[in-house]
């Protein structure tokens, strides 16, 4: 029975380090399952976007909020 790996993903650092970890595991490995390595990188990369995306969208509220602040400035 193969080993069961815990993946950290619970913010934007930890799922950049396992994705850097896998990819490591992948070419340290003689015959790496690509199929396996191929789908977790995969979902890996989506959250990783995810992340980026709730952060970008963090920083447009906060300009939209400040340009509010702008022009209601008397």
């Amino acid at each position: 029975m193969k080993k069961v790996e815990k993946l950290t993903l619970n913010n934007l650092k930890n799922c950049q380090k396992t994705l850097a970890r896998l990819i490591r595991q992948y070419h340290a490995e003689e015959k790496p399952d690509i199929a396996r390595y191929r789908c977790e990188g995969y979902l890996i990369k989506i959250l990783i976007e995810s992340y980026q995306f709730d952060k970008q969208r963090e920083i447009e509220d906060r300009i939209l909020a400040l340009e509010k602040y702008v022009e209601e400035k008397p």
